[in-house]
């Protein structure tokens, strides 16, 4: 769902994540249905879905599975389904950089070449630049400070920055892109 995510602390001081009865409500919410619209879609009870939501009663892996599927959670959040309900995650997450993603940047690598002369850019889920064509490259060039774009840490990210001056607290928009464009 968000990055921001309930924690709890153990009394040994360990922090934990949400359970997988409170991600369940909040995919349920987030979905705007009822118990009764997700136990209807799911073809469970309305009484067994309920249980699960209380902590009452344990999912199954197929139950973890088949609300995600009916509440279209995302893959990557079906995985985090599945560790809050005590299962191993089922689908794999591997970087666009691995040797086995050769043939998947061969392919991005064709398609930002197709858009010259127009810029285009390839990001992933928090908006860090992965790949751009070179005239993304030309463009950003004319607005971009190259010296501050160097300073900032990771990779360049379209959503956001964080400013060594300011602490590693995060800017304001207008802040962040004062920084990087020239004045």
């Amino acid at each position: 769902m968000d990055e921001k995510s309930i924690t709890r602390t153990t009394p040994t001081g360990v922090e934990t994540g949400p359970t997988f009865r409170e991600m369940l409500r909040r995919w349920r919410l987030a979905r705007g249905m009822s118990q009764l619209a997700l136990a209807t879609e799911a073809e469970i009870s309305t009484r067994h879905l309920s249980f699960l939501e209380t902590g009452r009663t344990q999912p199954s892996r197929e139950m973890v599975l088949l609300l995600a599927a009916v509440l279209d959670v995302p893959i990557r959040d079906q995985n985090v389904l599945l560790t809050a309900a005590g299962y191993a995650p089922i689908h794999r997450e591997t970087p666009l950089g691995a040797p086995e993603m050769h043939q998947v940047r061969r392919a991005l690598g064709f398609m930002l070449s197709q858009q010259e002369p127009f810029p285009a850019l390839v990001v992933d889920r928090h908006w860090n630049l992965l790949i751009q064509n070179q005239a993304a490259g030309r463009i950003m060039g004319l607005f971009l400070d190259p010296e501050a774009a160097a300073q900032i840490p990771g990779p360049p990210n379209a959503a956001g920055h964080h400013d060594r001056a300011a602490g590693g607290r995060e800017l304001p928009g207008e802040a962040k892109l004062a920084i990087l464009y020239r004045r």
